[in-house]
């Protein structure tokens, strides 16, 4: 008798262990199932360069289920989608849009963007290469600002200044910097001429010392001071101040301050 009650207990583990086995088995079959129903759904997904999504977004790609199917109240058409990516999609192609009024030119923006949003001019390809869109340095009163002749009339117009003086824009000065440096171009200073041995300084305006800049040689480094004297201390020129019985003062043309002659 006692060995057959040691034999049942033997046997209701046996039965304990597969049903465990059997639960493990069973679990992991449905994670698979799980898994491979989900990834055919997700392969069953198509995204399409959308001309406009439904939350409103233009050239965007999306899952198909999120393109607009309306219709364009602007041209009585369908919004189109494709399959293919925005980025090779003709009508969702990417170039520059210009604002004739306003004198911008915006790039990589796509060509139904610009002439429905923006209420622009599309033209396929960079700024850089477009004449409506080169930038040059615009004197408005004595501030300067880097941009292209349109936006230079139009902020003169804003500001209140005519723009048929002679240049309205520089379009010599290439980069924003050196517009901001040019800016005030009837502030006088000390024009610091630098040839690497030593510092030769002249007396002039802003516009003076830049033209100076742009006949120098590549050995000169030539820099405007707004404010400042030749022979002040913080610039090292070897312009210095005469004094005793040499000192001599002169009067500018046109200009109300006299001045201390230097060496």
């Amino acid at each position: 008798m006692k060995m057959l009650t040691q034999n049942n207990s033997d046997l209701k583990i046996i039965d304990n262990n597969k049903n465990f086995v059997a639960l493990i088995s069973a679990l992991t079959i449905g994670i698979l199932i799980f898994v491979l129903i989900t990834s055919q759904v997700s392969a069953q997904q198509t995204y399409v360069c959308a001309e406009r999504t439904i939350s409103g977004a233009w050239c965007q790609n999306v899952p198909q289920s999120e393109a607009n199917t309306g219709i364009n109240p602007l041209t009585n058409q369908r919004y189109r989608s494709s399959p293919s990516s925005c980025e090779t999609t003709a009508f969702c192609k990417t170039g520059t849009c210009l604002n004739g009024l306003e004198g911008t030119c915006l790039p990589n923006v796509p060509q139904i963007v610009c002439q429905e949003k923006n209420n622009g001019v599309w033209v396929e390809g960079k700024p850089e290469g477009i004449s409506q869109c080169q930038l040059g340095c615009c004197f408005i009163g004595d501030g300067a600002s880097f941009v292209t002749q349109t936006r230079c009339s139009r902020l003169s117009a804003i500001y209140g200044f005519q723009t048929d003086e002679s240049p309205p824009i520089d379009p010599n000065i290439k980069d924003q910097t050196q517009c901001l440096l040019s800016a005030f171009p009837k502030a006088k200073g000390a024009c610091v001429i630098d040839d690497g041995f030593s510092k030769g300084c002249k007396l002039l305006t802003n516009a003076e010392c830049q033209n100076l800049q742009a006949q120098g040689s590549n050995n000169q480094t030539i820099k405007f001071h707004s404010g400042f004297l030749c022979t002040a201390a913080n610039l090292g020129t070897k312009c210095a101040q005469t004094t005793g019985p040499n000192t001599k003062t002169k009067l500018e043309k046109n200009d109300d301050v006299v001045y201390f002659a230097d060496t």
